[in-house]
């Protein structure tokens, strides 16, 4: 399993790091979507799409993005968390949970300034 986000984000930096220390898989491996060359394709996701969106890509499987992504994350997560992704997933909160997503992803970095 694969996860692309913004590697030059505070706010997804710190989401990562609390994300690897909850999830015991050595599987998973976290890449910037910086450090993809815009000639790669091998990971079914274009440098523009990476730039917008966290991605979680699985073999076999068509990429993941968005808060359906963030959702299967934190299934991978033991307690309350790996619950919390399986009750979020669920229509409606996962219908209203895209568009804050976007919106989050839009301007996440005016609000990792606001967080220091």
């Amino acid at each position: 399993m694969k996860i692309i986000y913004d590697g030059e984000c505070p706010v997804c930096i710190s989401l990562k790091e609390f994300s690897q220390k909850q999830i015991a898989s050595n599987e998973i491996e976290f890449i910037p979507f910086q450090d993809i060359q815009p000639e790669d394709n091998s990971l079914g996701i274009s440098l523009p799409e990476a730039s917008h969106s966290i991605f979680l890509i699985e073999d076999g499987q068509p990429p993941t993005r968005g808060a359906a992504a963030v959702f299967e994350i934190m299934q991978t997560m033991p307690g309350i968390w790996g619950a919390a992704g399986k009750f979020l997933a669920i229509p409606p909160l996962s219908w209203f949970a895209e568009p804050c997503y976007r919106l989050f992803a839009r301007y996440r970095h005016i609000i990792s300034r606001w967080l220091e």
